[in-house]
């Protein structure tokens, strides 16, 4: 089971927000899950493990939707691009799982 201390500041799922912040992203308007698809294929099956670890340890944390909107915000990532519904911790699980399948 991840840890805390597997969450990284400049890991994988920083590395996703940073995308989403870039305004040249190509992906960036598509809607779920495009966005995570473009970034998992050009993630390696390292990265891609990564990235699940660090959404399971903060799964592990305990945040609700509440928090992932604070986090993302923080990131500057528009929540509701991710999760019109406002199911962000439904969309981080869906995430963890392509990355799990993306991990091998």
């Amino acid at each position: 089971m991840a840890k805390p201390d597997d969450l990284n500041e400049d890991g994988m799922l920083w590395q996703l927000f940073k995308a989403y912040a870039n305004e040249d992203w190509d992906h960036k308007g598509e809607p779920w899950p495009a966005p995570a698809e473009a970034f998992l294929q050009d993630a390696s099956a390292a990265e891609a493990a990564a990235l699940a670890r660090e959404l399971q340890a903060i799964g592990a944390l305990g945040l609700n939707d509440a928090g992932w909107r604070r986090l993302l915000e923080a990131a500057e990532v528009d929540a509701d691009s991710l999760a019109p519904d406002g199911d962000l911790t439904g969309w981080a699980a869906d995430l963890e799982n392509r990355a799990k399948a993306a991990a091998g």
